[in-house]
């Protein structure tokens, strides 16, 4: 049986920047998130794999990218400093 909260437990959000300071959305379900919390930190430099794709459907837009990154049990977060990005990204 699932908790009566569950599905009121809002899942962290996240605006992911590559390279050319592209900004997409992202999102870690809860039953994940013991997994990446460690990992994913407010201004950090991660390098993500085996993530899926999808187009937003939410009700805020946190980016004006038309898709999403969505983390699955499988996807892989390493911390790194190699990042040929724009400096200083502030997502207001």
């Amino acid at each position: 049986m699932r908790p009566m909260f569950q599905d009121s437990i809002p899942k962290p959000e996240l605006i992911f920047v590559d390279k050319e300071g592209t900004r997409i959305h992202g999102s870690v379900k809860i039953q994940f998130l013991n997994t990446f919390d460690r990992l994913l930190l407010e201004g950090s430099t991660v390098y993500v794999s085996n993530f899926g794709v999808t187009e937003y459907q939410g009700k805020t837009k946190y980016t004006e990218h038309r898709y999403k990154i969505n983390f699955y049990r499988n996807t892989v977060v390493k911390q790194t400093t190699n990042f040929d990005g724009p400096e200083n990204v502030s997502i207001l």
